[in-house]
């Protein structure tokens, strides 16, 4: 059976253009040659924000040296590695404050592969101009066709749903386990459209690939894909944030799509694919909110004693004040002040013997009184 593709406008110019390279119909080299070149480029994107944002650059190995993206990307094809590059460029685009060409970026990426469209949760509260960029490219790829086939512009994607039983709720392989089928069709849609407005409303500008990479696995996660190469993006967003607890659900879909040739039930294979993915990822971020509300606790209650101690006004025996808290009436105004900052005319400055808590604990402060009765 013949039918139109479901593959959305920049795909199908990337597919002609690898085409046009050379090679007869059923020659895959300039698919896989064109894949490699951008399978290496989101590499070198990678190597090159790791160093600028200071980042570790053994980060960029899990994108690199990853089987996935080695047997998917580059020896199968996929177009999806394509969409990974658009989505590097995007972040790399909103990091740089420059949310306009973001949008273009992603737009090309939901034209690529479509489900890229959970990554305007980044978008934060002022979405404006990264929508912009994205509508731009999706109705300049999409309108020529439109205008020539009107409603069948959609290809396959309606018959897709149903092949693949997401009308039918079979395919939410998590939620189908706890909720049933028929449950899971009506809720898991509304389960992931709150996931996204809350990673929506709660996007920090400054870091838009934890909201991304939260984005795309929460996607991952409830609608279950049953195909190798769909985390791909997961897998450079991975690469990029250092969020190590998704790599399981990007090996989740494999597990799936060889679920027949394995020794064991398909039930078994969905808990231990996609439900031992979720359950890693809930329990490594409970644990991650624990320990941060646990440092932020130490780290106020350690403040509040600096401040206390600096803030005492001990007097000494000789009815003066202590360093750092001398009355405005006094003739020396004691500082506390870094050696590499000290100043210029050294012949103002008269280094006293330093007490204070603040000087005990850097050998890179020393504490100075400056004369002030000229």
């Amino acid at each position: 059976m013949t039918v139109h593709t479901i593959y959305p406008p920049v795909a199908e110019g990337a597919f002609v253009g690898m085409r046009l390279l050379g090679g007869d119909r059923d020659d895959h080299r300039p698919l896989q040659v064109t894949a490699a070149a951008g399978v290496l480029a989101v590499a070198v994107l990678l190597l090159w924000r790791a160093r600028r944002r200071g980042l570790p650059e053994w980060w960029v190995a899990v994108w690199a040296l990853s089987p996935l993206v080695a047997v998917e990307a580059t020896n199968n094809a996929h177009i999806d590695w394509l969409a990974v590059l658009a989505v590097v460029g995007g972040l790399l685009a909103l990091e740089a404050r420059r949310s306009y060409a973001a949008g273009l970026a992603f737009g090309a990426a939901v034209a690529t592969k479509l489900f890229p469209v959970v990554l305007l949760a980044t978008a934060g509260r002022r979405p404006w101009r990264i929508l912009a960029g994205v509508l731009t490219v999706l109705v300049l790829g999409y309108l020529p066709h439109v205008l020539t086939v009107g409603p069948a512009v959609l290809g396959y994607l309606p018959g897709y749903l149903r092949e693949e039983e997401y009308a039918g709720g079979g395919r939410y392989l998590v939620t189908g386990l706890l909720l049933g089928d028929q449950a899971a069709a009506v809720l898991t849609p509304v389960l992931l459209a709150v996931g996204l407005l809350v990673l929506w409303w709660r996007a920090d500008p400054d870091r838009p690939d934890l909201t991304a990479v939260s984005a795309v696995g929460l996607y991952l996660a409830l609608t279950t894909p049953n195909y190798p190469w769909y985390p791909l993006l997961l897998v450079v967003l991975v690469a990029a944030t250092g969020r190590l607890r998704w790599l399981w659900l990007c090996l989740a879909p494999t597990l799936t799509y060889l679920a027949p040739g394995l020794p064991w039930s398909w039930d078994v294979t969905r808990l231990v694919g996609y439900g031992g993915a979720v359950a890693l990822v809930l329990v490594a971020s409970v644990r991650r909110a624990r320990s941060a509300a646990a440092t932020g606790q130490s780290t106020a209650t350690d403040g509040g004693q600096r401040w206390a101690r600096h803030s005492s006004h001990d007097l000494d025996p000789a009815g003066g004040s202590s360093i750092g808290s001398l009355p405005s009436s006094s003739p020396g105004v004691g500082t506390c002040m870094r050696t590499d900052h000290s100043a210029s005319s050294s012949s103002e400055i008269g280094q006293v013997e330093c007490g204070s808590s603040a000087c005990r604990r850097s050998s890179r402060l020393r504490c100075s009184v400056r004369d002030t009765s000229t």
